[in-house]
């Protein structure tokens, strides 16, 4: 695989150069414009590695090669990124820069850079002469981080589900299984004279926010003037500010992380919410202990299992706008096959503090270590890498569970860092490579 790194490297550059963040639709691009010039790049590629395209309107893209009657084993990838603030980054996250032997940009691993890896590695087999049984089809969704997979159903509505395949979107060696994620929205009413007249943090919920901003009318607290509200921010590491109206604007700084893994990031809302809890303005003052805990016990949802582990909550978005009557917080919960999201609900229900309304779902994923697509998954990457792997959980939510058997597949190694959803996003050079040598061996095993 080593003489394609080059082109490798050049096509990923490509790929990464397009902001394709999902937009407001456009003519033949329904996801946004950039993403729609993303797919077509991705085609485009593909194309000249010798595979079969379509565009299917901008709705969603594949690229194909092998017998085109027989059966089709899917690499189901996406295109689309995750928001970013180009101030956070210390390299452009659009310049596909290469620096110590790492390639930035954001995509580079989620999910623009093992989708290049696993093109290359079939572009690899078709120049040896390879005789595929199967057909493989890189099946491009447009729209994975936003939660919604409209693209992945469009395509299986139009062209029916694959017979097998991978998500090449998460951890080697393999994952065969991924827990449950539901996404709600909890309304928090505001009582008469609230004191709170903005509040805003975060863009995605399976993002943990690394600002948020808070708006305070001090007049309606009582006994603390706004240089008190100022001290007791300070005291607590935040900025504060007072406005020409004599509001106090408080801004929070913190890290942002995958919402499957809010442990790895600080979350500046949360920081927000802990300076509520210190002016004991009711009903913020106990929202802190609801939504700091990332395994959800402030929730009484703290639910695990043997298989896949501990819940995840992830309190992503956090939105007050000057005359709305309540904040509206947006939590990613990643649940184990031993809990169902409509168990969960009917806990969030019961609380007196909030309203909760589901807004969106994905079903969980399992096949067993001994079915014979993750034992072959696992050889190839055990045979590249020399190790001895066994297939592993996450509360990631890949494009795999679109699918009806299906895992998810790297390309993030064990004993690597994942940058994936954060500033400076990046992919060693080496580990591009070993990934397309694995890719190339599973595919050799499956095709």
């Amino acid at each position: 695989m080593e003489r394609y790194l080059k082109e490798m490297i050049s096509s990923l550059q490509k790929l990464i150069s397009f902001r394709s963040i999902k937009d407001k639709k456009s003519p033949g691009a329904p996801y946004g414009k950039e993403i729609g010039e993303a797919l077509a790049e991705a085609l485009s590629i593909s194309k000249a590695l010798g595979f079969r395209t379509k565009d299917a309107d901008g709705f969603y893209g594949y690229a194909e090669t092998g017998p085109e009657n027989a059966e089709i084993f899917a690499v189901l990838c996406h295109l689309d990124v995750v928001p970013f603030s180009k101030a956070d980054w210390k390299h452009d996250p659009l310049g596909g820069e290469i620096d110590g032997g790492r390639l930035y940009g954001r995509g580079a691993l989620d999910d623009k850079g093992p989708t290049v890896a696993a093109l290359y590695a079939v572009k690899a087999m078709l120049d040896q002469g390879f005789a595929f049984k199967k057909r493989v089809r890189f099946i491009f969704g447009l729209d994975e981080e936003s939660g919604e997979w409209k693209s992945v159903a469009r395509y299986i509505k139009d062209e029916g589900m694959p017979a097998s395949g991978i998500a090449p979107d998460a951890d080697f060696p393999v994952i065969n299984s991924e827990k449950g994620k539901v996404n709600f929205s909890l309304k928090i009413p505001c009582p008469p004279g609230c004191p709170i007249i903005e509040f805003k943090a975060g863009e995605r919920a399976n993002i943990v926010p690394d600002s948020a901003s808070l708006l305070i009318d001090p007049s309606a607290l009582i006994g603390l003037s706004c240089e008190q509200v100022v001290e007791k921010a300070e005291a607590l590491k935040l900025t504060a500010e007072l406005t020409p109206k004599k509001f106090v604007s408080i801004t929070a700084l913190g890290r942002a992380a995958h919402g499957a893994h809010p442990e790895k990031g600080e979350n500046a809302a949360l920081k927000l919410l802990n300076f509520l809890k210190t002016l004991k303005i009711a009903p913020f003052s106990s929202l802190y202990e609801k939504l700091s805990d990332y395994n959800g016990k402030g929730l009484n949802i703290a639910y695990e299992d043997r298989v896949s582990g501990k819940l995840t909550m992830n309190a992503g978005i956090f939105k007050k706008r000057k005359n709305d009557g309540f904040l509206t917080v947006e939590i990613d919960v990643r649940y184990p096959h031993n809990v169902t999201k409509e168990l969960i609900f009917e806990t969030l229900k019961k609380s007196r503090l909030f309203k909760a309304a589901m807004t969106g779902f994905h079903r969980p994923l399992y096949v067993p270590e001994t079915d014979p697509l993750v034992e072959a998954l696992v050889a190839a990457y055990n045979k590249i890498t020399g190790r001895k792997e066994r297939p592993i959980s996450i509360g990631g939510a890949t494009f795999a569970r679109a699918l009806d058997y299906g895992v998810a597949f790297g390309p993030i190694f064990p004993d690597s860092v994942s940058s994936i959803h954060e500033a400076d996003e990046n992919i060693s050079l080496d580990d591009l490579l070993k990934t397309a040598e694995i890719y190339r061996e599973a595919f050799k095993n499956l095709l």
